[in-house]
C-alpha cells in the first residue's frame, strides 16, 4: 500500500506519478521550460508539457483548497464567462471601461508567495487542514512563477491572479455603492450604473488603489460611454432591452467562415476556429446559432456529412 502523502512535494508526486528527483529536477529548470511566441499582439509564455501538468495541478489545488470569495472576477473561474459579465452590467445605461497594464505580469513573485503563506492544505483521506509549511510555500511559488511574476501562458497563473486580486474587488465595489455595478473579466474592469457616471473621478480611485496594490492603469484604453451610444463590454453588445447580441461584424465574419469552411478547402486549424466561434455565438445569442446550423446545412460538405456540426468535426479531426 502506498504512503499518503503529507507535503504539497509528496502530494504532486503521488497524484502525478512522479518521483521527488523528477519535481526537484522540474523546479530547478523552471527558466528553461517556457517557450515564446506572439498571439493577437501579445507576447505569450507558455509552460512546456512537463511543467505545464503540474501547473494545471496547482490550478486545482487552488480551486479546492482556498477559500476566496469572488463574486467580481467573471474569467476563468467556474460558472463565469464573457456572457456573464456582460450580462451583469444589462440593466445599467452608463460605463466605464477600465484595463489593467500587463496584468499576469505585474502578479510578482512576492504577492504570489503572500498568496500562498495564507493558504491551507489537505493531505490525501485527511479530515482536517493545516497551513502550508515554508517549504510548500516555496515550492509552489518556484512552479508559479517565471522570472519573477507569472507566466502569461499558464494554466495557474489566471486563478493565481484572481485571489491576488480578490481584496483590490471587495474593496472598489465597497467604494463605490450600490449605485454602481463592478467587474473584473482578467484584466478588464467595467464599472457602470443607471446614472452618470464621473468617470475622472472613479478613473483615479480605481488607479489609486491599483498602484498600491503594485499595478497600473492601461489609460490609453479607458473608455465611458452613455446612453445614445453602442453598449460593448468585453466583446458583447447590449441592446436597449439588455439582451446579449454578437454584432454586425462578428455575425458577418461567422457567414464568411461557414461559407469558406464548407464550400471551399480549408485546412484543421481554421475548422477549429470556425467550432471555436460557433460554440461563441451559441453562448450569446443561441437563436442566431441554431439559425446558421439549419441554413447552412445544405451547403457543400454539410450536406454529405449531416450537418454544419459534423462536418465541422470531420474536418477538425481529420
Amino acid at each position: 500500500m502506498e504512503a499518503l502523502p503529507v507535503s504539497i512535494a509528496d502530494r504532486i508526486c503521488f497524484d502525478l506519478g512522479m518521483t521527488n528527483c523528477q519535481l526537484l529536477g522540474l523546479v530547478s529548470s523552471t527558466a528553461d521550460r517556457y517557450h515564446c511566441f506572439s498571439a493577437g499582439g501579445r507576447k505569450i509564455v507558455a509552460p512546456l508539457p512537463d511543467l505545464k501538468l503540474v501547473q494545471c495541478w496547482i490550478s486545482d489545488y487552488i480551486n479546492t483548497e482556498f477559500d476566496i470569495d469572488l463574486p467580481y472576477a467573471t474569467a476563468y473561474e467556474k460558472g463565469s464567462s464573457v456572457c456573464r459579465n456582460a450580462g451583469l452590467h444589462a440593466k445599467s445605461s452608463h460605463f466605464l471601461l477600465l484595463d489593467i497594464c500587463h496584468f499576469f505580469e505585474s502578479c510578482t513573485q512576492q504577492m504570489v508567495r503572500n498568496l500562498f503563506s495564507g493558504g491551507m492544505y489537505r493531505s490525501t483521506n485527511a479530515e482536517f487542514r493545516s497551513r502550508l509549511t515554508a517549504d510548500d510555500v516555496d515550492l509552489l511559488v518556484a512552479l508559479s512563477c517565471y522570472r519573477g511574476s507569472l507566466a502569461t501562458g499558464s494554466p495557474c497563473s489566471p486563478f493565481i491572479a484572481n485571489r491576488i486580486m480578490a481584496s483590490f474587488d471587495h474593496e472598489i465595489a465597497a467604494r463605490l455603492g450600490e449605485r454602481f455595478v463592478y467587474s473584473r473579466y482578467s484584466d478588464d474592469i467595467c464599472i457602470s450604473s443607471s446614472e452618470w457616471i464621473d468617470s475622472a473621478e472613479i478613473s483615479a480611485i480605481v488607479d489609486d488603489r491599483l498602484n498600491q496594490k503594485g499595478f497600473d492603469l492601461n489609460k490609453d484604453k479607458t473608455r465611458c460611454f452613455g446612453r445614445g451610444h453602442l453598449r460593448k463590454i468585453t466583446g458583447i453588445y447590449l441592446d436597449r432591452d439588455g439582451v446579449l447580441r454578437l454584432g454586425p461584424q462578428r455575425k458577418a465574419e461567422l457567414k464568411r467562415s461557414l461559407y469558406q469552411v464548407l464550400m471551399r478547402e480549408c485546412d484543421r486549424n481554421h475548422a477549429h476556429r470556425v467550432l471555436g466561434h460557433l460554440s461563441f455565438c451559441k453562448q450569446v445569442e443561441p437563436d442566431y446559432c441554431n439559425a446558421l446550423l439549419a441554413k447552412y446545412a445544405s451547403y457543400g460538405k454539410a450536406v454529405s456529412s449531416g450537418g454544419v456540426m459534423p462536418a465541422l468535426v470531420e474536418l477538425a479531426y481529420r
